[in-house]
């Protein structure tokens, strides 16, 4: 599947390609523990939700603010 920045999804997939994201990240930089942290919050289970409910609406919040930018 090829990727660009025209290509929609929806906001569970845009979580966890943040927290992939994130994870990357922080392997790169050498792990440190702030950001360690924030991964264990947004860790989303098998069940779909973050370990941190609150992130997940943190989340839907910063969507919705990056969706009314670009109108």
């Amino acid at each position: 599947m090829q990727i660009d920045a025209k290509t929609v999804i929806d906001a569970q997939t845009a979580y966890r390609a943040m927290e992939i994201f994130l994870e990357a990240y922080w392997q790169r930089v050498g792990k440190p523990g702030e950001l360690a942290m924030l991964l264990s919050d947004i860790h989303m289970s098998s069940d779909g939700q973050s370990s941190d409910p609150a992130q997940w609406f943190d989340w839907l919040n910063a969507l919705g603010a990056a969706i009314r930018e670009r109108r």
